[in-house]
């Protein structure tokens, strides 16, 4: 391991983000679409480690800090760009539609759709 990498949040988006958009507009289901992420976002890793992190192995730990949260300026804008700035919204699986959640000891009501 050995290296800093700030930029774990930006790729947990860009799984998201696929994984919104094969259920709104390819219609899958939320299993398969959480596979089609997965696969995604794996792809795309694997990708950036090998033309952009392999360089930075052996660099100091601010040289890695610095690239990796540029990275994730990049993604943001990115997503922005693409996406739009606003929520995409879903529809939830039926294991995860519950009207309410407990959180310690308080039950918290939820949003379904």
């Amino acid at each position: 391991m050995g290296f800093v990498n700030l930029a774990h949040g930006g790729f947990a988006m860009l799984g998201g983000y696929v994984i919104a958009a094969a259920m709104k507009h390819w219609g899958l289901g939320f299993v398969p679409a959480l596979i089609v992420g997965f696969a995604v976002t794996a792809v795309a890793s694997a990708v950036l480690e090998r033309l952009l992190y392999a360089r930075l192995y052996r660099a100091a730990e601010l040289d890695q800090v610095l690239f990796t949260i540029g990275l994730v300026f990049m993604m943001i804008a990115s997503v922005t760009l693409l996406v739009g700035p606003e929520n995409q919204p879903l529809r939830l699986p039926r294991c995860s539609r519950a009207r309410s959640i407990w959180a310690s000891l308080t039950t918290v009501p939820t949003v379904s759709r």
